[in-house]
């Protein structure tokens, strides 16, 4: 009796585990929690290829590069050819080529130094010098001249001396003026480089 009573009971649960085993699948496998997926963040900014390039300035006083200078271009004359005579009286003179003045008030391209010999000529105040083989070179030879020559500030005055001068941009633009290109030629020195005459042949730039 006992031993059909211990039967029944292994019976009965072998029952009770099978209906379990059917309600979970059949399967044995552990059930997985689905994750979320993660959200998807937006790409990291590409770091920018663009370079900051400080603005040009208008160049409207900045001095003309000489190899812009075009030998071939039409130079018309800027005003009749001028012989000014300066006396320097021992001192410093200026001399201003692109309205041929002595002792301008402002504006001036040379400076004549009197003493050292025959005296001394600073163009500092221009923007190129060249000095030219012929006192008779046109517009032309003077472009030339300043495109190829290595522009100078000063040197020693002497007569029959010719050099071209590019004349200085921001006088010109702050005084309502062209900037001009002239050929300056030294006729002569005379009293103990007291007195310099010089004679100038002008041609507005283009």
């Amino acid at each position: 009796m006992i031993a059909a009573i211990a039967l029944g009971v292994a019976v009965l649960s072998l029952i009770v585990a099978g209906l379990a085993l059917a309600r979970s699948g059949g399967n044995g496998d552990s059930d997985v929690v689905a994750q979320p997926l993660p959200s998807s963040a937006p790409a990291p900014a590409e770091p920018s290829s663009a370079v900051s390039v400080a603005p040009v300035p208008s160049g409207e006083n900045s001095p003309l590069d000489p190899g812009q200078l075009d030998p071939s271009s039409t130079y018309q004359s800027a005003y009749e050819n001028q012989t000014l005579t300066v006396q320097s009286g021992g001192d410093f003179v200026h001399i201003d080529v692109d309205e041929p003045r002595v002792r301008p008030e402002n504006g001036g391209d040379v400076t004549y130094v009197a003493g050292g010999g025959n005296g001394t000529l600073n163009f500092q105040d221009a923007d190129r010098v060249a000095p030219v083989q012929s006192a008779q070179s046109s517009a032309g030879d003077c472009v030339e001249a300043i495109r190829s020559s290595a522009s100078v500030s000063s040197m020693a005055s002497a007569a029959n001396l010719t050099v071209c001068v590019l004349t200085s941009r921001a006088n010109a633009s702050s005084e309502g003026i062209t900037q001009k290109i002239v050929r300056f030629h030294v006729d002569s020195i005379a009293r103990d480089n007291d007195t310099l005459t010089v004679s100038l042949t002008p041609w507005n730039v283009p």
